[in-house]
């Protein structure tokens, strides 16, 4: 008799349903993401815009027509400016292609501690006022990074936008960053003033 009501037991016992908590996990998750976003280590990429080296040969040949050539006297006036970080931290610039100390080649010395880029930026901005002069037009050309157009300065010197830097190959990468930099504006009264903002790497010494 027992046997036979065990089956009807079982079958007349009501299921349960069973309702999953997920209070903790949620609250685990509020926890554990502030915590990995606080170690965690984000990296900041920066776009550094120069051009690309320009042939040795070009160079060579240019630079032996501007020895004997004065720039007043071109026809199409190139400034071919050039920032040159030599030993004992000394900056020479050369304009025209100029290598002979003077109004054209120049030197400045060190700080005794590194180079002396403030007064390589002072040096540049004197250039720019009295080589390149104030701005003869507007030119645009498309930006393939930020797929926009940009709109630039023009002058009467054809490259009067463009700085070539040249550099011992012992000396750091990040000091021609910053090389870079001072060559590309002029910070006055809290404003930035355009330099040589295209920035042209040639070969290292």
């Amino acid at each position: 008799m027992f046997r036979k009501l065990m089956p009807s037991l079982r079958r007349t016992r009501p299921e349960g349903t069973t309702e999953l908590n997920l209070t903790p996990i949620m609250n685990l998750m509020v926890v554990l993401i502030p915590l990995l976003l606080s170690v965690a280590e984000f990296t900041k990429l920066a776009l550094l815009e120069y051009m690309p080296p320009a042939e040795a040969a070009e160079d060579a040949g240019a630079g032996a027509d501007d020895q004997n050539q004065a720039p007043d006297e071109e026809k199409d006036i190139n400034l071919r400016l050039l920032v040159n970080l030599s030993d004992d931290n000394i900056i020479q610039v050369s304009m025209f292609g100029k290598l002979e100390e003077g109004e054209f080649f120049y030197e400045i010395p060190s700080t005794g501690s590194g180079y002396n880029l403030a007064a390589l930026n002072d040096s540049l901005y004197s250039i720019k006022v009295r080589e390149v002069g104030e701005p003869t037009g507007k030119d645009s050309v498309f930006n393939e990074n930020s797929m926009q157009w940009e709109v630039f300065n023009t002058y009467k010197v054809k490259d009067g936008r463009e700085v070539s830097i040249t550099a011992l190959d012992a000396i750091p990468f990040q000091t021609i960053i910053h090389v870079m930099d001072v060559c590309r504006y002029k910070e006055i009264d809290g404003e930035k003033r355009e330099l040589f903002p295209l920035t042209l790497l040639k070969q290292f010494q």
